[in-house]
């Protein structure tokens, strides 16, 4: 009877080693194919493109898990601006057309200077070109679409001399 009890104790604890080896080969799949959305190269470039004769100056890269459709999400980063400076800001999102980051600079009052969506026109853009007035801090915020539930977007800041 003790050899069949021991038997059946090796049986359980080989089933879990695989079940778990194999629960845990999942999770890191499924979390590089979700990195690999923002992360990627052909993502990243076609983000880059957008920046045309501006020099590269930063990345934000904003992610937002799976949640209920109609609750907006934001973030919000700081940078410091130089006057006599144009910016160039994209927002490039994972998630296809119908939902969208958009990007919102404020000065360091949080009054808004520019933004990738227009509420007049209810229209997105690629990107934004801000000519700076006054060096000092200045906010992004990242805003998503309501009808956005999952997905991740890029923001590029870029810069040249006026």
């Amino acid at each position: 009877m003790v050899i069949r009890w021991w038997h059946l104790y090796k049986l359980i604890e080989i089933m879990v080693i695989k079940y778990f080896s194999s629960f845990l080969f999942f999770c890191f799949f499924t979390i590089g194919v979700t990195r690999a959305q923002c992360e990627g190269d052909a993502f990243f470039d076609s983000c880059m493109s957008k920046i045309k004769t501006y020099t590269f100056l930063k990345t934000y890269t904003s992610k937002i898990k799976k949640s209920k459709k109609g609750k907006e999400r934001t973030e919000m980063h700081s940078y410091v601006l130089s006057k006599g400076t144009s910016y160039m800001i994209t927002a490039c999102s994972s998630t296809g057309p119908e939902a969208k980051l958009i990007v919102t600079l404020e000065d360091g009052n949080h009054k808004p200077l520019a933004s990738t969506y227009s509420e007049k026109t209810k229209k997105h853009y690629p990107a934004i070109g801000y000519n700076c007035q006054t060096t000092g801090i200045h906010y992004f915020i990242f805003t998503y679409d309501k009808d956005m539930i999952e997905g991740c977007g890029v923001s590029l800041l870029a810069f040249k001399k006026m």
